[in-house]
């Protein structure tokens, strides 16, 4: 559910730190490639989206799985064919998934989300765990957080060498481990798989800077699950600003179902800036709309309902202080209220 767009890229740069010439197809932005994908002779890295019903389809020799947490769920009568009806059915699909893995592959996994280990079980070949707790095989112990955030790799006891990442973020050191596992399960060195990572600046739209301006700076990111955003906030806080998020919900469905967890994670900023929800192609739903989100926000959190992006701007343009930090956040088109909010200012 989260992670696939990072840890594909970083796999993707650590096989070619190695040497390998890997070829790639990315859900996002990359820059270290030039683009979303790579054309090379192999190994082919691609990223797997579980709301894409047909992904159990595919039977690669490595696979990586990030963790696993309702989204794309109906709770419902299902009338977009990549929704799901239940939590269940989602979890049933990944194990079709993993069981029809070829027994010669390689299950990666995170240790750190314990619900996927009724998934793993089906995996007919070998397993490996990787995370940040006790739980896990290929860990980051001793770890550093302010950046380039810092650890000491260690599979199974045994001391790999140390990573160092130039992006924020606890999961995104998790997405490193995951990423690491893959490029060397596919015959890269960890030594210069690691070196690679060293530069990843991070994939389009995900803690990725736009700009700054009269000392305001502006970021953008692609967080549209509560999980997602919650983990991003707190990676943000690395830069010890002041952080108003705008924030865009993705889909009637997803904020009907979600609207009180969505509530509880924004509410984590120090200003709360809402835009109406971004339909993505769905029909309205009555009595949903980004207002529910509103109404359930914590007592005393700052927020302000702006509903358009030219709102968000100019509400924007007369509050924002020296050393702010804008995040824009959401899958549709708040990323305009960052770009023209800098227009403004400059």
């Amino acid at each position: 559910t989260h992670g696939k767009t990072t840890t594909t890229a970083m796999t993707a740069l650590a096989l070619l730190g190695a040497g390998r010439d890997p070829a790639a197809l990315i859900g996002g932005q990359v820059r270290e490639l030039g683009g979303n994908y790579r054309p090379g002779t192999g190994p082919l890295v691609y990223e797997l989206d579980e709301s894409d019903r047909l992904f159990p389809l595919l039977h690669p020799q490595v696979a990586v799985l990030t963790n696993l947490e309702a989204d794309h769920i109906a709770g419902g009568p299902v009338d977009r064919p990549n929704y799901y009806h239940t939590l269940e059915e989602l979890f049933a699909t990944c194990c079709r998934f993993v069981q029809e893995l070829p027994p010669e592959g390689l299950l990666v996994y995170c240790a750190d989300w314990p619900a996927l280990d009724s998934i793993v079980q089906h995996a007919p070949g070998r397993t490996l765990s990787y995370g940040l707790t006790a739980r896990a095989r290929l860990q980051a112990q001793q770890r550093r957080s302010s950046l380039p955030q810092r650890a000491q790799v260690v599979l199974d006891g045994q001391e790999l060498g140390i990573i160092e990442l130039p992006v924020p973020g606890e999961h995104n050191l998790s997405n490193a481990l995951g990423a690491l596992a893959a490029a060397s399960a596919l015959g890269a060195e960890f030594a210069p798989a690691a070196q690679a990572l060293a530069s990843f600046r991070g994939a389009g739209r995900r803690l990725e800077k736009i700009g700054e301006a009269k000392g305001i700076a502006v970021y953008d990111d692609y967080a549209h699950h509560p999980t997602a955003v919650r983990v991003t906030l707190e990676a943000a806080r690395e830069w010890r600003r002041p952080i108003k998020l705008v924030f865009q919900p993705h889909r009637y469905l997803r904020t009907k179902e979600l609207y009180l967890e969505f509530a509880q994670a924004v509410a984590a900023a120090d200003g709360v800036i809402l835009l109406d929800i971004y339909a993505a192609g769905e029909a309205p739903i009555a009595g949903v709309s980004a207002r529910l989100i509103l109404e359930a926000l914590p007592l005393g959190t700052r927020a302000f309902y702006a509903g358009t992006i030219e709102a968000a701007v100019a509400y924007l343009a007369r509050t924002v202080q020296d050393h702010d930090l804008v995040l824009t956040m959401g899958a549709g088109d708040v990323s305009l209220v960052g770009q023209r909010l800098l227009e403004v200012l400059k």
